[in-house]
């Protein structure tokens, strides 16, 4: 079967708005700014070569296709979630793959949704039961092969707005952080929940999972996106294999894995940070790395801006403050019936026997 080479990127564009219009309450990009970020961004998505990009931070459907076409994209190519507000951003997606179907997921799986105290304005409690930014989820073609893809932004890092006055400055801080973190905890595991559900109705379907997941790739939000190790110990061997088909691999890992010191995609007060990465089902052969044949043919971090003088300061409007990740795939061509060229061979036989017969 003949196989073929697929580029699929995650990229945060920080702050992707037309111009002359506010957002974060505040900001607005004058004509010249923006032609700036629509020309950095649209240079940054022609050298990373992709076939498949998931974008984050997108304000305006218009602004993305404008910098899609610097590319060599056209306005079909791009797909958005709405805005939530001028303050939240969607998701999009830039694309010369067949979209079969799209769809957004605002609300967590029930199951997922659950009670958090002293959340809101007046620290009552709140039920957490949607994403921050809603999730994009996808259904392309590759090679013949449908392959689900979901593009997510979870929620920042920083601390959530606590109103107690009764508390210090640092005692504020410190719940802020601590909300915040539960509420990522809580979006991570509606995340895999739809996830598991989509390995588990269509196990045999390849599955990529795009995003700046706001949190260190060691952390516990990629670890709970990713899924668990089966335990050693345990001897139900059914449930040990279902675990280790549902465990996805991380592109920034793989990485890792070969030697690569600068696989940062953000820096977090002077700290780099691998906040952003490209998540595969095990249909990619990821692991180990030196098994000789593997369906991930390469990982890029395109990051040298991040350390460049400009970026951070006179001209900082032009770039994003993420690096995209890049990672190079193959796909074998989808097998033609139920058991691909010997079914085929056994039908045209059939045939033959019936004509010699009549």
């Amino acid at each position: 079967m003949a196989e073929r080479k697929y580029r699929v990127a995650t990229f945060n564009l920080k702050d992707l708005h037309s111009h002359n219009e506010i957002f974060h309450g505040r900001k607005r990009y004058s004509l010249e700014q923006y032609k700036e970020k629509i020309g950095w961004t649209g240079q940054m998505l022609r050298e990373m070569r992709s076939d498949l990009v998931a974008c984050q931070e997108v304000f305006c459907k218009n602004a993305l296709i404008d910098a899609a076409q610097k590319a060599g994209f056209k306005p079909e190519h791009v797909h958005v979630t709405k805005a939530q507000n001028d303050q939240v951003a969607g998701v999009g997606m830039v694309t010369r793959l067949p979209v079969h179907h799209m769809t957004e997921i605002e609300y967590f799986p029930k199951e997922c949704q659950t009670t958090m105290l002293r959340l809101g304005e007046n620290n009552q409690q709140v039920r957490l039961k949607r994403f921050t930014r809603p999730v994009l989820k996808a259904d392309v073609e590759m090679n013949g092969q449908r392959v689900t893809v979901f593009v997510s932004h979870l929620r920042s890092g920083n601390p959530a707005k606590v109103c107690d006055e009764s508390l210090s400055h640092e005692e504020r801080e410190r719940e802020g952080l601590t909300r915040s973190a539960i509420i990522q905890i809580a979006e991570a595991k509606a995340l895999r929940n739809l996830i598991q559900q989509e390995l588990s109705i269509n196990p045999k379907k390849p599955l990529i999972v795009l995003g700046d997941f706001n949190q260190d790739v060691n952390g516990p939000v990629h670890k709970i996106i990713r899924g668990v190790d089966p335990n050693p110990a345990s001897k139900a061997r059914e449930t040990a294999e279902r675990l280790v088909r549902h465990r996805l691999q991380s592109s920034v890992q793989i990485l890792k894995q070969t030697g690569a010191e600068n696989d940062a995609t953000f820096i977090h007060r002077g700290k780099p940070e691998s906040l952003d990465d490209v998540i595969l089902s095990t249909h990619f052969e990821t692991l180990p790395v030196d098994a000789g044949k593997t369906s991930v043919k390469s990982v890029q971090v395109f990051n040298n801006h991040l350390y460049s003088v400009d970026s951070r300061k006179a001209a900082m409007h032009k770039y994003s403050d993420h690096a995209p990740v890049v990672t190079e795939v193959s796909l074998e061509e989808k097998k033609k019936g139920p058991q691909g060229k010997k079914a085929q061979k056994m039908a045209k036989k059939r045939r033959l026997q019936t004509r010699r017969v009549n």
